[in-house]
């Protein structure tokens, strides 16, 4: 345990030690992944799950409808 000791104590650069590097490693570790989860949570999703997007056949409308009743608002063939 004391060889660690040691080791963590020794001074890497300008009066730092190893273990301060480490733990500042580690907190910017911490902080990324707290950051990118964030991000992903607010991240607003490009089409809502309860619709989907389709072009008619009939008169070529390209567009988004409910997913589970798939009518073309302009001529009311299903799709």
């Amino acid at each position: 345990m004391e060889e660690i000791q040691r080791f963590l104590d020794q001074i890497i650069y300008d009066g730092y030690r190893l273990r301060d590097v480490a733990l500042g490693i580690v907190l910017a570790a911490i902080f990324i992944i707290l950051v990118r989860k964030l991000l992903r949570a607010m991240k607003v999703s490009k089409q809502p799950r309860y619709s989907t997007r389709i072009k008619c056949r009939k008169c070529g409308w390209e567009g988004e409808v409910a997913k589970y009743a798939r009518i073309c608002p302009r001529c009311g063939r299903k799709a």
